[in-house]
């Protein structure tokens, strides 16, 4: 899951160069000397090998946040290990950005020096922003959020249904013999797997995979929000639904814009969405796609055809059976069905909102969010301080204004539930406006 990151990838190729480097040069000496126990750490023991020696699952946030005087040099550990070793010659790759033919590409480019030279530059990969935060917050997010996730899974109650989203890459019309002509302007069709999860009448986890398809090949909050409330209608006919936990990747486009905000709020349902660490948003979506992607390749090379989104979702519902706690659906949506005129989606930006993580409907128009999930007791039930007060900030209250007034009742045919609360915010001007933030205690959400 972590190696699809680029930050991580980018370390971790420099880590494998220097474990390799000693190895090879002095594979016997550094067998006798140092043993596999001193080895370079894998990147998801990186967290561990940089701060300071912590108990539990969990470092201390001074040191995450790089205020702690221990541990602020990050390249302490590697000149350690490497003190031997530092004048030896080594090649290594990076991945960086270089201009090419007037554009600049991302690539993966050759070194070679001292392991001095290797550790100067992997200095700059560690200690420089990214994403907007350093490299260590960036790893300590993204283990954090995921084991969020799997707690929230794990701890699901009747009623509530967890949706795990991920656009996959489009497909192209695949033919078992086609002319040479046909190869180019193939159709395409949109793949959107949900993973969804839910407790049935016995309190056990049910696993259910929905494979929306589309011709409509757009990849935005327009569709997602179509694809959500499918989801919800499916899953109405075989549980009760009374909370949404939505968990996505952080494409700004599709689940953490503007637009997908403005949805979030306006669900006629309870919900919330829950964001992977930047670049870290590989998980069961992608496989439920892989598995799917090598059944089309199998059935093309025994001479079937795909043309269309409709030939890749009759495909998936004949040769998939579900199970008692182990489900599949296969949903085909038509282009007419995904709409884009929807002007009460129509708000301002959210500045900051790229840093938050969770983020909960309150009422129309109004979200609480923070920069980190929790789904301890006490943020589950509403009641209490946080588990984790020493890791998750209390919630904000984020107002958002739509560009124009709107009628509050939007029209969603499909799902049979009350309409939302009536819109409290309206904008005074039709120019967009930002949001308004302001601290609220950190359990309550309603």
């Amino acid at each position: 899951m972590f190696m699809n990151c680029y930050f991580s990838w980018h370390i971790a190729m420099n880590l494998k160069t220097l474990s390799i480097s000693f190895y090879r040069l002095k594979i016997d000496a550094l067998n006798k000397i140092l043993g596999r126990e001193k080895a370079i750490v894998p990147e998801t023991k990186l967290l561990s090998f940089l701060l300071c020696p912590y108990q539990g699952k969990w470092p201390k946030m001074t040191c995450v946040s790089g205020n702690c005087k221990r541990c602020a040099d990050l390249l302490r550990p590697f000149t350690v290990k490497c003190y031997e070793h530092y004048f030896l010659n080594v090649k290594w790759f990076h991945w960086e950005r270089r201009e090419v033919e007037g554009k600049k590409k991302l690539d993966i480019h050759a070194y070679d020096g001292t392991v001095g030279d290797l550790i100067d530059q992997l200095s700059g990969d560690l200690e420089c922003p990214t994403k907007g935060t350093t490299f260590v917050k960036h790893l300590f997010n993204a283990y954090w959020q995921q084991s969020q996730y799997e707690l929230a899974r794990d701890t699901l109650k009747q009623g509530q249904v967890l949706l795990l989203q991920d656009f996959a890459e489009n497909r192209k019309a695949t033919y078992a013999q086609e002319v040479k002509s046909a190869h180019f302007g193939k159709a395409q069709v949109s793949l959107h797997p949900t993973v969804c999860f839910y407790k049935n009448e016995e309190e056990q986890l049910v696993r259910h995979v929905a494979m929306f398809f589309s011709d409509d090949i757009g990849h935005d909050y327009h569709a997602v929000h179509c694809y959500t409330l499918k989801m919800v209608e499916q899953l109405r006919k075989e549980t009760v639904v009374d909370e949404v936990i939505l968990w996505s990747d952080g494409a700004a486009s599709q689940y953490k814009g503007r637009g997908t905000f403005a949805d979030l709020s306006l669900y006629p349902f309870p919900a919330q969405r829950n964001f992977f660490g930047s670049e870290h948003g590989k998980g069961e979506a992608d496989g439920e796609t892989g598995r799917f992607s090598q059944a089309m390749a199998r059935a093309v090379a025994k001479g079937q055809c795909f043309r269309n989104a409709q030939d890749m979702c009759s495909f998936g519902q004949q040769n998939y059976e579900s199970e008692n706690l182990k489900k599949y659906s296969f949903i085909l949506v038509g282009k007419e069905e995904i709409r884009r005129d929807r002007p009460e989606t129509d708000v301002g930006t959210l500045p900051g909102t790229r840093s938050l993580h969770q983020l909960h409907k309150k009422k129309s128009y109004i979200l609480a969010g923070r920069k980190l999930s929790c789904f301890c007791n006490a943020c589950k039930e509403e009641k209490g301080l946080c588990e984790n007060s020493e890791f998750v900030q209390p919630f904000e209250i984020y107002k958002m204004k739509p560009s124009k007034p709107v009628d509050a009742e939007v029209d969603e045919p499909n799902i049979p539930v009350p309409v939302p609360e009536e819109i409290e915010m309206r904008a005074t001007s039709p120019v967009l406006t930002s949001f308004e933030s302001t601290s609220i205690k950190h359990a309550t959400l309603r």
